[in-house]
């Protein structure tokens, strides 16, 4: 069974999702049960019913992680009467890593998280309002500042419209060497979650629990929070957003965190079927 706290995170996650536009074809529950077993490569798959859950280019699911399996199954039996295929975002998540469609790389994604750095939301801060100006300095600096301490950098916000942040040749390629560590699974829920909120240094931050989820998302949508206030934007509308995106960053760094040691479990469990 899933763990209290893993029920918690994925069944909110399919619970609060905004629902699917009736526009789009929603498929009919077809299945009773949902149950994982491991097979003889020591990967955990995914049965609904008595059929191994498969990708959408037909592949069967193979998963290293025996609490992602779980999470997955959860999502699938958390269904109703009807499939709601984008609610579903830790399936959606492994089904890219397997079916890789868009056939990017470990060194694509990891390219593609450093274009991020250069424009990373937190690194540029306003210098008016006064109230932004200062809510930014407040919230934001001290994750900069966690950041550049953690991983030895040395990023410098920038404070007006016409400067670029400063991220030195040597604090790029410490990023560089850390993602490269990396297995492409994990990076595929990094780069996710990095284009969910725009900000890798608030991924990070929520990967090594400095901040909560619910904070980096928080934080990501900081001036949007701001202008709502003051200029009483649709309340309901921006809620909505602000959900969808605690939701897609919760998957994000889940999936991250469980597909972590891929490689290393793989490893051993060839080992030990070799020595049998």
């Amino acid at each position: 069974m899933l763990s209290q706290a893993l029920k918690l995170v994925v069944g909110r996650q399919i619970a609060s999702t905004r629902p699917v536009s009736s526009s789009f074809f929603k498929p009919r529950r077809f299945y009773k049960e949902v149950y994982v077993d491991s097979n003889q490569n020591g990967a955990f798959e995914i049965y609904l019913d008595k059929r191994k859950l498969k990708t959408p280019k037909g592949k069967h699911l193979e998963l290293y992680s025996e609490p992602l399996a779980l999470a997955i199954a959860h999502e699938w039996d958390s269904q109703k009467e009807t499939i709601q295929i984008p609610a579903m975002r830790l399936t959606g998540l492994a089904f890219t890593s397997e079916d890789n469609p868009t056939h990017e790389t470990s060194e694509s994604i990891v390219q593609k998280l450093l274009e991020y750095v250069d424009n990373d939301t937190i690194l540029y801060l306003n210098n008016s309002p006064v109230e932004l100006a200062q809510l930014e300095q407040e919230r934001w600096l001290p994750i900069v500042d966690w950041v550049n301490d953690h991983l030895e950098l040395k990023l410098k916000p920038s404070y007006t419209v016409t400067d670029l942040a400063d991220v030195p040749d040597e604090s790029r390629s410490r990023l560089q060497r850390n993602f490269e560590a990396m297995n492409f699974h994990s990076l595929t829920g990094i780069a996710y979650g990095v284009d969910s909120i725009k900000s890798v240094l608030l991924l990070l931050a929520a990967l090594q629990h400095r901040i909560t989820v619910k904070e980096a998302a928080e934080l990501a949508n900081l001036e949007l929070d701001y202008q709502t206030k003051v200029y009483s934007k649709v309340e309901g509308h921006h809620d909505v957003h602000a959900l969808e995106l605690v939701n897609r960053l919760s998957a994000a760094v889940l999936y991250a965190q469980l597909t972590s040691n891929w490689h290393r479990v793989t490893k051993e469990k060839i080992q030990l079927c070799g020595s049998s």
